[in-house]
């Protein structure tokens, strides 16, 4: 473990650019994550801020003025606020006065209203001495129901008799159902992180972030192919291997921890200065950073590194079978059967279907995995930006451009993301196949053949990609991305997604593919079948070979 460790460090050190590269994408998904975060601990503290005065975790009718002058000295509370109700002609029908206790007592509100009622008696005043009675006289007939019609006096084991257990049982009722600000309470005590609309953005979030990091971790596993063979060769273990890759994997999530919390703070902090004059109508963005949930960032980091170590770990479980032969040489050993296979048919060959198609069916595990991380990379930019579109149309209210804008900072984040992912992906299925055309090239097959052997399995990428991330767009958002005061017919809504899909989906698939195919047609026919490119000389070779 020791050398694994050691080795993953000297790799860093070697190829840091590739490195920068994976914290960047951990980073940034990392990013939005807390922006989502402060964003919704920002609307949280919103709806419970102190100086509101309809949040109140308890009131108490008609009390004293000794009595509030009591509770107002108590350590355990926060706010107060003494409301009288009046009838038609002025005159005080009744006074109520609310507590709201301090947040490190919330669990504990209700057993301080019952300290209240008990210290000044309140169960058998006016207002709760009717409710108390009757909900006194509903448990005793039940406890005694179950004690066989005992008397109020009998003592059960709990120590208690059952007259007591009745009052108390009539008591509580009482303060949940007349006395404790049921909604105000919820709010405070159900934590924003248990909000539904969170855990599934976070669940795509971590999906995401996996995707991304088999790609990339995949892509840096082939680049490391032939070194990983002479690892091997000199007696190195496959376990050996898969430590080496987990460690790197380990520190690019340590990295990305640091640099996506600044990177956060530092996006919101430019939003607030941006938008200053926005925020000032909209009490849940003018306190982004009041408060940043510490504990709730820390809980997410440590669940993306471990679903990034679980790629990593997927990427080593796929090529644990490699011959060490085939990892030296840098790529799998293409096939004789079917360079037989193809070498028979290729002289009345008229296009490139056949090809296209025996690659398909050879590689259909690789292509399908392809196609369901890219079926997860692509909803995520799509959904922030019509959700930042659909925020900040003409017509649209103060607070939906502050929440449009703050919408649109996390699209251009994720965007980049996933279009380069997408890119990475793609640029290396494509690479992949050099051998393969090499052979074919050697074989008499022209260059525009070859094109369509390589573009005819992404145009088919294409056409299930954007099906299937429609699918998962709709579910996403509800089919709610519309216009206010409009409704558009649900397939309008599909429509227009599967538009837009294609537009983000082709630009760095056909990128990829046509800078691969041009890398592979700047080689040599035997470059090709070896899948390198020839390094130009350096001045002082060339100055050589001209002395030769």
């Amino acid at each position: 473990m020791k050398v694994s460790f050691f080795y993953a460090l000297s790799e860093i050190r070697r190829r840091p650019k590739r490195f920068i590269a994976m914290v960047a994408v951990a980073a940034s998904v990392l990013t939005i994550l807390i922006m989502m975060l402060l964003s919704l601990d920002a609307d949280w503290r919103a709806q419970v801020m102190p100086d509101n005065e309809d949040n109140y975790h308890f009131s108490i009718y008609d009390l004293r003025e000794s009595e509030k002058e009591y509770i107002k000295r108590q350590p355990w509370v926060q706010a107060w606020y003494d409301k009288y109700h009046y009838d038609k002609y002025g005159n005080v029908t009744y006074n109520y006065f609310c507590v709201r206790v301090t947040w490190d007592e919330v669990l504990r509100m209700t057993r301080h209203a019952y300290d209240i009622f008990d210290e000044f008696d309140i169960w058998s005043r006016k207002n709760y001495a009717d409710n108390y009675e009757r909900l006194y006289a509903y448990y005793l007939k039940m406890i005694q129901n179950e004690w066989a019609g005992a008397p109020e006096s009998t003592l059960l084991p709990t120590g208690y008799t059952i007259g007591w257990h009745a009052a108390n049982s009539a008591k509580i009722d009482l303060l949940m159902d007349r006395v404790k600000n049921r909604s105000f309470c919820s709010l405070t005590v159900n934590s924003y992180i248990i909000r539904p609309e969170f855990l599934l953005m976070m669940t795509l979030f971590e999906m995401f972030l996996g995707s991304a990091m088999m790609i990339l971790t995949a892509e840096r596993y082939k680049s490391l192919l032939r070194e990983f063979g002479s690892l091997r060769s000199l007696g190195m273990k496959k376990k050996q291997i898969i430590a080496i890759n987990c460690f790197d994997n380990l520190l690019i999530s340590i990295a990305s921890i640091p640099v996506g919390t600044i990177a956060a703070i530092l996006i919101v902090k430019l939003y607030s200065l941006i938008s200053r004059d926005l925020l000032k109508a909209d009490s849940t963005y003018r306190t982004l950073l009041d408060s940043i949930p510490v504990p709730v960032i820390v809980f997410v980091s440590i669940l993306m590194t471990i679903v990034s170590l679980i790629g990593c770990l997927l990427v080593c479980y796929f090529n644990r079978n490699r011959d060490i032969m085939d990892m030296l040489r840098g790529a799998d050993d293409y096939k004789v059967s079917f360079v037989a296979k193809t070498s028979t048919r290729f002289e009345r060959a008229k296009s490139s279907s056949i090809y296209s198609r025996l690659h398909l069916s050879r590689t259909r595990i690789s292509f399908i995995l392809s196609v369901a991380v890219m079926v997860i990379m692509l909803p995520l930019p799509y959904y922030y930006i019509m959700q930042s579109v659909f925020s900040t149309l003409p017509g649209s209210t103060q607070e939906m451009l502050a929440e449009g804008y703050y919408y649109i900072f996390q699209a251009v984040i994720i965007f980049i993301t996933s279009m380069i992912v997408i890119y990475i992906s793609t640029r290396s299925n494509a690479d992949d196949r050099h051998h393969e055309l090499g052979i074919m090239r050697s074989l008499g097959m022209k260059k525009r053949t070859v094109r369509s052997m390589v573009f005819t399995p992404l145009i088919v990428q294409i056409l299930l990609i954007v099906p299937l991330s429609v699918l998962i767009f709709s579910e996403l958002n509800s089919v709610t991305y519309t216009v206010p005061g409009t409704e558009p017919p649900e397939i309008g809504v599909i429509i227009t997604a599967a538009l837009a899909l294609f537009m983000l989906v082709i630009p760095p698939i056909v990128l990829g593919g046509a800078l691969s195919l041009h890398t592979f047609n700047r080689r040599s026919i035997m470059d090709g079948i070896r899948g390198i490119t020839p390094k130009k000389p350096n001045k002082k070779q060339l100055d050589e070979i001209k002395e030769v």
